[in-house]
């Protein structure tokens, strides 16, 4: 079969991202939620999410940014956490923003309920998240190991050419 997809060969260490092709092949996201979540993904890990740098750097306005943000927080792949000062003053948000949604079903991400629920056993809400998202993230290595033939094991490394 003749080529269809043109790649420019350069240094990939410099200048690239590596993502997961699971989200980009999520047929629940819009070419729009998956731009955004690209754009996000590819800044380091303590990057401070900023609705107006988004918007900077995208052709979109703010309004299909802001649309963009909501469909991935409706699908688990954001979430927004409200800032507020001593006076309980609301100073904006902070993003947290995930390659893989929260759950098997994302529509069903109550944000409330799940502060509610953490309430219940003592933790923060983030703390709380960051678990499910290392559950999920587990789960996900298991099916993608097995979709593979292999046998999944909790002793897996990231060693390649070790056996397991």
């Amino acid at each position: 079969m003749d080529k269809t997809i043109y790649r420019v060969h350069r240094d990939k260490t410099k200048g690239f991202s590596i993502v997961d092709n699971a989200w980009i092949n999520d047929p629940r996201l819009s070419a729009k939620e998956k731009g955004i979540l690209l754009y996000l993904l590819a800044k380091p890990d303590n990057w401070q999410v900023y609705e107006l740098d988004i918007v900077k750097h995208m052709a979109d306005g703010r309004d299909s940014i802001r649309t963009g943000i909501k469909g991935l927080i409706s699908k688990a792949y954001m979430w927004r956490e409200q800032r507020r000062n001593e006076g309980g003053q609301f100073r904006g948000y902070i993003y947290h923003v995930y390659e893989y949604p929260l759950s098997e079903n994302p529509t069903s991400v109550n944000p409330t309920l799940l502060k509610t629920k953490v309430k219940a056993n003592g933790k923060n809400r983030i703390q709380a998240y960051h678990e499910a998202m290392e559950e999920a993230e587990s789960r996900a290595m298991r099916q993608a190991v097995e979709a593979a033939g292999w046998t999944y094991t909790e002793d897996m490394t990231d060693n390649p050419g070790e056996e397991h």
